[in-house]
């Protein structure tokens, strides 16, 4: 493991082969932080060089923030949770990360929120309390999702949702109104292939 200058792991807290904590990284108690997980990473932040109003390069944002960890976290092999640009990424108490999940820079993950594999959150976006993320979804820029909300696997979030929100697709619509649109599209698919037929 490496272990950046300015570091705090809370006691008990367990970090398997490979993980990296980029400097001031906190960890509080009792997490489990599994192997090449990367906690502290500069986030994904560039502007673009014009010039005659076309791009030419990339000048890049080095972001001074760092990343807070609550008790009893576990963060799955592969995740990468990134600084914050000034403040800080934060990963309140026993939130569950699975394997190669991404956390944008300036990030908040509420209390007992549980992330599925592959699962993605752009810089800024928030979640509330007990949020399931489904393998595969991902959050816009700044969007927030609340308190118990519940995105299905292979969900794009565009926009905030409202607490217990129960949603699936791209882009995520409400449970119901998803399968209608679903039904919709297979009658269609049927009454192709029966019209080929005639």
């Amino acid at each position: 493991c490496f272990v950046g200058p300015n570091c705090t792991i809370g006691e008990g807290t367990v970090l398997f082969p490979g993980v990296t904590l980029y400097e001031k990284t906190i960890l509080g108690k009792r997490c489990r932080i599994h192997a090449g997980a990367v906690i502290g990473a500069d986030g994904f932040g560039y502007s673009q060089i014009l010039k005659e109003g076309l791009p030419v390069g990339h000048q890049k944002i080095y972001h001074l923030g760092n990343v807070v960890v609550g008790d009893e976290v576990e963060v799955g092999a592969n995740s990468c949770i990134d600084r914050g640009t000034l403040g800080s990424t934060v990963i309140h108490r026993q939130v569950k990360i699975d394997n190669q999940v991404q956390v944008g820079h300036n990030c908040e993950i509420g209390e007992g929120s549980i992330l599925c594999g592959c699962a993605g959150m752009a810089g800024s976006s928030t979640l509330g309390k007990f949020v399931m993320v489904g393998a595969q979804s991902g959050t816009g820029n700044q969007v927030h999702v609340g308190d118990y909300a519940k995105l299905g696997a292979y969900t794009g979030v565009s926009k905030d949702l409202e607490a217990g929100a129960e949603v699936m697709g791209i882009p995520a619509r409400k449970l119901g109104e998803f399968f209608k649109v679903l039904a919709v599209q297979n009658k269609l698919i049927r009454g192709k292939r029966k019209a080929s037929h005639e």
